[in-house]
């Protein structure tokens, strides 16, 4: 990664990034289903979720799943779903299947649970990803790599998470004081690209001097990429066309350790 010498600016992401839980999709799945006729089939709708952040379902990590009509009366016909790897700028409405917060609203979509009923349900596991026997927690090398970026202009947190949640991770985590700027119900993708384009003429930055860090490239990576920008993938999962970005690591250590590199490539410079 000859160009991190070159990052003068960072944007990062908040859920999926910042920190990394492997298991609420178990709890928020039951809640997306309670008091439905899908309850009973919770066991088999989370082995066939399952399945598909391995890449052993018909639909891949990656892909995006075109919303339709079609009226899942089967646990054969809601597991039973294709993805593409592209779609066309006119696509119908669909959603980017590069997360476990993605997979569980597709299967929203084909199981046909109220709006209503969703929202109460992120609520729930959003809480309990705060103050539940497993709650959310920020890696200490993350923070340290943060803490230690003293070269770079701006350190930018952004989220898609309404504010009321996001507010309240941020707050739990304690990384208020690791950036210079936090957007909350920020719109990506179109909100990151506004975000950089703010960056560029305040700061006098360049494209490839600011870096988008982020395990959902639909929102995080693209829009930033489209701009001219550096990208880093963050995923535990095998993403189709994971080859796109300029860098890509697994876990929140792996993240800290480019971190490390950036600001050792600062104090040589």
């Amino acid at each position: 990664m000859n160009w991190l010498p070159d990052i003068k600016a960072i944007i990062f992401d908040l859920d999926g990034t910042m920190y990394q839980h492997k298991t609420f999709h178990r709890s928020f799945l039951k809640y997306l289903i309670e008091d439905t006729k899908w309850e009973e089939s919770y066991d088999h709708l989370l082995l066939g979720m399952e399945k598909v952040f391995t890449n052993e379902a018909l639909f891949k990590m990656g892909h995006y799943y075109l919303k339709d009509e079609q009226h899942c009366d089967t646990l054969e016909t809601v597991l039973s779903f294709h993805g593409i790897e592209q779609v066309e700028a006119h696509a119908a409405d669909f959603i980017y299947g590069g997360d476990a917060w993605s997979i569980l609203n597709i299967f929203a979509n084909r199981l046909q649970i109220p709006e209503e009923q969703r929202f109460k349900a992120f609520n729930q596991i959003r809480q309990e990803m705060l103050v539940g026997q497993d709650p959310v927690i920020l890696s200490d090398k993350l923070k340290a790599a943060i803490a230690s970026l003293d070269g770079i202009k701006r350190k930018v947190l952004m989220t898609n998470t309404h504010t009321e949640s996001g507010h309240e991770f941020i707050e739990h985590l304690q990384i208020t004081s690791l950036f210079d700027e936090i957007y909350l119900d920020s719109k990506k993708p179109l909100g990151i690209q506004e975000v950089i384009k703010s960056l560029l003429v305040r700061e006098g930055l360049h494209p490839h001097e600011i870096l988008s860090i982020g395990d959902h490239p639909w929102n995080d990576l693209l829009p930033a990429k489209k701009l001219g920008c550096r990208t880093l993938l963050i995923s535990p999962y095998e993403l189709v066309g994971k080859s796109e970005w300029d860098a890509t690591v697994s876990s929140s250590e792996e993240m800290a350790v480019v971190l490390g590199e950036i600001s050792q490539k600062e104090r040589v410079s």
